[in-house]
């Protein structure tokens, strides 16, 4: 079956060679689909290129349309949540030495690839992160179910190690004062896709338990307070049921205003009853793991958020000053993961720091790495090319803040203007 499916995926009996007997099958066209049946990517119609690539995506690769008119004027299309071709993907690309970071940005220096409005392919990379932490820990098997505990050590490398030590944050009970490898000890997941939600609503325990079933775990809705990936784990080895369902809540944040310093307010708005993981009625619900990821910063740390009288005397971990004296209404393990490289996170190529970065650059400053001289296969001198690349972000300077400041000078880059402000 899986063999089967991965034809199906990439269009075609001869996908370990490029040339198919369809010759309008290319090696862009086959990672676009490995990358869309694992990642819910959303194409830039702006792009000229972008219609033909959706339609060839539809009639080749499995990819599901919505909408037409006649005459392919409006085109809308998804790709539905199936695991068995998201595993094809993941075994294709694993098999194949492709890496995933470096296809997702080629296929963004195409510019077919849409960032979002405010960026939200961030956590499009965030959940690439997660997914490279969980495909390390199932290669070379055929396992589904992976531990909390080895996801962690995966993600986190060497930093996972004080899941034996550390202490819940927040604690709901003497029962819960667990260090989080005896509390998660039992906890598990599946997933080897992501499904992007509509409704903030659908991340409710209820629900949670049918995306394990899927084998998926969530983007949230645009604009979502809050949370960002939510990753359902069922907590025992008792039977999958909304009873038995917990979840790993991660905030990311792309902005270089968020350090090495904990900001204790990003996880208070992580609160599982604010978000509605938990029902309000509920009286002993699961604990939770709460992260953060800040991946602009430029100090690469991780920290694990304790209690106060937690603190041991090396004082080699940093705790905010939230603390309440009477039992909280739930139990959370809280992490603060910030940087974008082998040192925050171990699962990193070792050429792959630099693809993530550039990434994060493109999200935060649209424009910024707009490749004209590829694109266009035009030769500029490396000085035109900055001030080219100067000009596309100065036609937005009302919307685009302080980098929209830096203007290009003729005579020697870029220099920095005085801000001005629209009132």
């Amino acid at each position: 079956m899986l063999h089967f499916a991965t034809q199906k995926l990439l269009g075609g009996p001869n996908h370990t060679r490029t040339n198919t007997g369809d010759t309008s099958i290319t090696p862009t066209d086959r990672s676009i689909a490995c990358l869309s049946v694992r990642f819910p990517l959303e194409f830039d119609f702006s792009d000229p290129n972008a219609r033909s690539l959706v339609r060839k995506q539809i009639e080749h690769h499995m990819r599901l349309c919505t909408i037409a008119t006649s005459g392919f004027e409006v085109l809308f299309s998804t790709v539905g949540s199936e695991p068995l071709l998201a595993e094809a993907a993941s075994h294709y690309m694993m098999t194949s030495g492709t890496s995933p970071i470096r296809e997702l940005s080629d296929n963004m220096d195409q510019n077919c690839i849409n960032h979002g409005e405010r960026g939200e392919l961030v956590e499009l990379v965030a959940a690439l992160l997660i997914m490279q932490a969980r495909d390390a820990v199932t290669k070379g098997s055929n396992r589904r179910w992976i531990y909390v505990r080895e996801f962690m050590e995966s993600l986190l490398g060497a930093s996972a190690a004080q899941t034996t030590t550390v202490l819940p944050y927040k604690v709901h009970s003497n029962e819960d004062k667990k260090t989080l490898a005896d509390g998660f000890k039992d906890a598990r997941m599946w997933f080897n896709h992501v499904v992007k939600i509509q409704k903030a609503d659908l991340i409710n325990v209820q629900y949670l338990w049918r995306f394990i079933t899927r084998g998926a775990m969530i983007l949230c809705a645009n604009n979502q307070p809050g949370v960002d990936i939510v990753i359902p784990v069922c907590y025992s080895d008792n039977k999958l049921s909304q009873g038995n369902v917990t979840a790993i809540l991660i905030q990311v944040k792309n902005n270089q205003t968020f350090g090495e310093n904990i900001r204790g307010y990003l996880f208070d708005a992580m609160d599982p009853f604010h978000i509605n993981l938990f029902n309000k009625d509920m009286r002993s619900p699961l604990p939770i793991i709460r992260m953060v990821f800040a991946l602009a910063s430029k100090q690469d740390v991780v920290k694990w958020v304790v209690r106060p009288q937690a603190l041991t005397s090396t004082r080699q971990t940093r705790a905010t000053t939230r603390q309440s004296e009477q039992p909280d209404l739930y139990t959370s393990y809280d992490l603060w993961c910030a940087g974008i490289s082998q040192s925050t996170f171990p699962v990193i190529g070792d050429d792959e720091s630099a693809l993530y970065q550039k990434i994060l650059d493109r999200t935060r400053f649209p424009g910024h790495g707009y490749p004209v001289s590829k694109v266009h296969e035009v030769e500029y001198p490396e000085e035109v090319a900055k001030s080219k690349a100067g000009l596309l972000r100065s036609f937005d300077a009302l919307v685009a803040g302080d980098e929209a400041d830096e203007d290009p000078n003729p005579e020697g880059g870029l220099q920095r203007k005085g801000k001005q402000r629209a009132v």
